[in-house]
């Protein structure tokens, strides 16, 4: 059940990715420091796998609490 969750959770981040119009941005509008948003990302990551239908809402609810939101990149931003 757990790799169902993490398939889950893998899938739908990733077929958001390949859009190319959505990226995880700061918050803020500040650039994204890469070691600080992996540790993040991780975290959440491992908190997303709790559960099950959610996992996606789970992660964005959970990046959110530290600054980062699933949004519509800017123009140029690839």
């Amino acid at each position: 059940m757990k790799l169902l969750k993490i398939a889950t959770l893998s899938a739908t981040l990733l077929s958001a990715g390949c859009a190319g119009d959505m990226a995880w941005q700061r918050a803020d509008g500040r650039p994204l420091d890469r070691s600080s948003f992996a540790w993040a990302a991780a975290e959440c990551r491992g908190r997303a796998r709790e559960y099950e239908e959610a996992a996606a809402d789970a992660m964005q609810r959970c990046m959110q609490r530290r600054g980062y939101v699933w949004a519509a990149a800017p123009a140029g931003y690839y």
